[in-house]
């Protein structure tokens, strides 16, 4: 019987030079690749022993041979397009039709995300259409959705929520969360964390 929560991880392919690129732009590409790698490797401890049905979606190529393979995670191969919202809105019609329901996304940038707000996203779709943690930049760490709620409006929410929209500004947020209310979904908020963009992100979140 098919698991009707499922978890998105959208990642890099961790490739000299072509991981974040603003922490390369202050502490150059060696140390902007280990930084990611930190950070994947952080990802994948905080998820996989999550209860959803886990799948990797890489951004160039499937690594058969990498630490995602060796835990459990389906892998599969983000959209083609260029454009950030259309890449996340095909990965949810795709797990739509394998058979999930609920469904989060998530990235690879949040040292602050764990095990329990992953547990939290889930146990808020019970009761929620949708349930979105929102970043200290104005954007967003997770966004997830209850599609069996939503039932006939799943494409006119992810065309509402994803298509059209401007990426890496302080409103991303607050455009998702204007998006659920014109499309009067019942939605919750995770806690406020901060992904790791800028080295200086990086640097406050390994003070302790």
């Amino acid at each position: 019987m098919i698991n009707k929560e499922a978890l998105i991880v959208f990642v890099k392919n961790p490739v000299l030079g072509k991981v974040k690129t603003r922490i390369a732009n202050k502490a150059g590409d060696a140390m902007a690749l280990e930084i990611y790698k930190e950070l994947l490797q952080h990802t994948q401890e905080i998820t996989a022993k999550s209860r959803p049905e886990k799948y990797v979606f890489y951004a160039d190529f499937i690594d058969k041979k990498d630490d995602w393979a060796s835990l459990n995670f389906n892998q599969k191969i983000q959209d083609e397009s260029l454009d950030l919202g259309i890449k996340m809105a095909c990965a949810f019609r795709d797990l739509l039709r394998e058979g999930h329901e609920k469904i989060c996304i998530i990235g690879s940038d949040c040292f602050d995300i764990d095990e329990e707000i992953i547990n939290k996203s889930f146990y808020y779709l019970t009761d929620n259409e949708a349930v979105i943690g929102e970043a200290t930049d104005g954007g967003y760490y997770l966004i997830g959705f209850n599609f069996k709620v939503i039932g006939e409006r799943c494409a006119e929410v992810l065309k509402q929520v994803f298509y059209n929209k401007k990426w890496s500004h302080e409103a991303v947020a607050k455009e998702a969360i204007e998006a659920f209310e014109n499309q009067k979904l019942k939605y919750k908020k995770l806690p406020i964390l901060t992904d790791i963009d800028e080295y200086e992100d990086y640097l406050k979140a390994r003070v302790f």
